[in-house]
């Protein structure tokens, strides 16, 4: 099956950041996370939990021009295992 085009370019950051999640018993979990890479529609991250596709994630993302942390709202559309943690695309939603 062919891969689909990337309409925007990746830009590799490696940078430490948090995630926030739902638990089943509806509390708000944060963890931590390696942001690998990060475009307008999208990022990779990297994180010791396992992310199931269609969970939505609160994300920080810290770039160096930016004053504050810019909060993301995003859909995994993708979890894979990487060696002892796991690797998650995400999809901005908002």
């Amino acid at each position: 099956m062919a891969m689909k085009e990337r309409k925007f370019t990746r830009v590799k950051i490696d940078k430490k950041g948090v995630y926030e999640v739902n638990t089943l018993e509806g509390r708000a979990e944060v963890l931590n996370a390696d942001i690998l890479d990060v475009s307008p529609a999208g990022a990779c991250i990297r994180t010791k939990r396992e992310l199931g596709s269609g969970v939505v994630v609160r994300l920080k993302l810290e770039l160096k021009d930016a004053a504050i942390p810019i909060p993301c709202i995003a859909e995994v559309v993708w979890s894979r295992p990487d060696n002892k943690s796991y690797r998650a695309g995400l999809q901005f939603l908002i």
